[in-house]
């Protein structure tokens, strides 16, 4: 989405566009499978093409940041700067990891 709320940004050429999962209301999805990394970026370059965006500043917060450093990994060429904020360095619990390398399998 595109914030109207730009506050200092001086700049008319700047846009600042937001990406979020929905987590509730109308259009949440019924299934875990509309969350997967790979739907994750391809939103991403959907949304700079529907702007215009060839390239960007990319950032996130928590798994916003991992989806953000995915992205990078993917369209390196889209990305001007990546900010990565609070985001942790993966699972702490083996199990956990565990489990999601079975279900990628």
């Amino acid at each position: 989405m595109e914030r109207p709320d730009r506050g200092a940004v001086e700049n008319p050429q700047t846009r600042i566009v937001g990406h979020a999962r929905p987590l509730a209301g109308p259009i949440t999805p019924t299934t875990h499978l509309a969350y997967s990394e790979a739907l994750t970026v391809a939103d991403m370059a959907a949304l700079l093409d529907e702007v215009g965006a060839d390239s960007a500043i990319v950032g996130g917060l928590s798994l916003g940041g991992y989806m953000s450093l995915a992205f990078y990994r993917a369209h390196p060429e889209r990305v001007r700067a990546l900010l990565i904020i609070d985001t942790g360095p993966g699972f702490k619990k083996d199990d956990a990891r565990e489990g999601l390398e079975q279900a990628r399998a």
